[in-house]
């Protein structure tokens, strides 16, 4: 294997994302620029649909990288259906934490400090809160994770502190699965729903399948 150094404006660099087809890929810097590749690294072009100093967290694409789901601070939700080349304002300005899709990118959530969990089954386009499912001792918390099928139809949310969620139709309605207390970091879920990972601070990872 052999890496090639892209020269960027950027010193330091915060995460970077890619499409599971290998096309597309996604670095972003500390408060800085975002670059992308559509050519599978080969070239890279800064995104200016993004301002200079604002803070990307976290991105989700879709298998082919042509539905991009980016999350900012104190920004509305940024989601793209043509590979990045035009981004469209979703949702109106919350604390968005984490997001995920499906392959085809027509499923997508995001989680909200203090909001719940957020899912939309149409690209992106439009979003429906699925707070009043939860329980209202974890509703107002700290959302921090959250995680999605293949296929859509397994949707993980966690709270933290607080216990961990899931629905297995499509974000439709959601029972709790997992911990009681938990800071919550990341989550994963098989295509089946049948194998779920669950990270959280001082214990380690949390299993569960058959």
């Amino acid at each position: 294997t052999t890496w090639t150094q892209h020269q960027t404006d950027v010193t330091t660099w915060r995460t970077g994302t890619v499409s599971l087809d290998g096309n597309v890929l996604i670095a972003v810097g500390f408060g800085t620029s975002v670059y992308m590749s559509i050519d599978r690294g080969v070239t890279w072009k800064k995104n200016t649909q993004f301002a200079e100093n604002e803070m990307v967290t976290d991105f989700a694409l879709s298998q082919d990288g042509s539905v991009i789901l980016a999350l900012r601070i104190n920004k509305p939700l940024y989601v793209s259906t043509d590979k990045g080349v035009k981004f469209q304002e979703k949702e109106i300005v919350r604390e968005y934490y984490s997001a995920a899709m499906s392959l085809t990118g027509e499923i997508q959530t995001v989680v909200v400090n203090g909001g719940g969990t957020y899912v939309s089954n149409d690209f992106g386009s439009t979003w429906n809160i699925k707070r009043r499912v939860f329980s209202e001792v974890h509703a107002p918390h700290k959302w921090t994770a959250t995680a999605i099928s293949r296929n859509g139809k397994y949707v993980i949310a966690c709270s933290s502190p607080g216990i961990m969620y899931i629905s297995n139709n499509y974000g439709k309605a959601f029972i709790p699965i997992a911990g009681s207390n938990q800071i919550w970091t990341s989550a994963a879920v098989s295509d089946d729903g049948q194998k779920i990972v669950g990270l959280y601070k001082i214990s380690g990872p949390y299993r569960s399948g058959v």
